[in-house]
């Protein structure tokens, strides 16, 4: 059997990620990019030692595609994606925890809780980077000048999408950046 939980987040809620999030930069600040990487690879590795419910194990596949953008060669993405992906790494990076993992049931809830809003906020580069690799495996050539083009395709993609999403109505958003 299984059961679906639905809440809604309010604005004081995001307020709240959102803070979160920013204390997190602010402790890996003076951090390099690969020490970011690192640090939540190893938080990756370290989650995924444990036994984990299910809606955490779920959304461990995207939060290890956005250290491999970042590691990704071909992909190179420019410095501002970079940086919003680097941003969103940091909260588990940081290794401070709102509600601490041994609690049973609950202790990645507030884990859980981040990962669905850097998913939602970061969708477009995610969708993005699965194109790219689904194109590499299928280019023939897969030359570094039509992986270069493409990769400047999804870039633009990924900037006018949410170029759209910014100037519509949607609803709170996290707003990581």
């Amino acid at each position: 059997m299984s059961l679906k939980v639905t809440f809604q987040l309010t604005e004081k809620d995001l307020r709240h990620f959102r803070a979160e999030l920013r204390t997190a930069r602010a402790e890996t600040r003076d951090s390099s990019e690969i020490e970011i990487i690192q640090a939540a690879d190893e938080a990756l590795r370290r989650i995924g030692k444990k036994k984990l419910p299910d809606f955490i194990r779920d959304r461990l596949y995207q939060y290890r595609l956005l250290i491999e953008m970042l590691i990704d060669k071909d992909w190179d993405l420019p410095s501002a994606e970079r940086r919003r992906i680097r941003n969103a790494l940091s909260y588990f990076a940081a290794g401070d925890d709102l509600i601490p993992d041994d609690i049973p049931a609950l202790g990645f809830l507030d884990d859980a809780i981040m990962l669905e809003l850097v998913i939602k906020d970061l969708a477009e580069e995610i969708s993005a980077f699965e194109d790219f690799r689904k194109f590499r495996k299928v280019a023939k050539p897969a030359t570094s000048k039509t992986l270069r083009k493409r990769r400047g395709e999804l870039v633009n993609r990924i900037r006018r999408r949410r170029e759209r999403k910014n100037s519509a109505d949607s609803g709170p958003r996290l707003k990581l950046f």
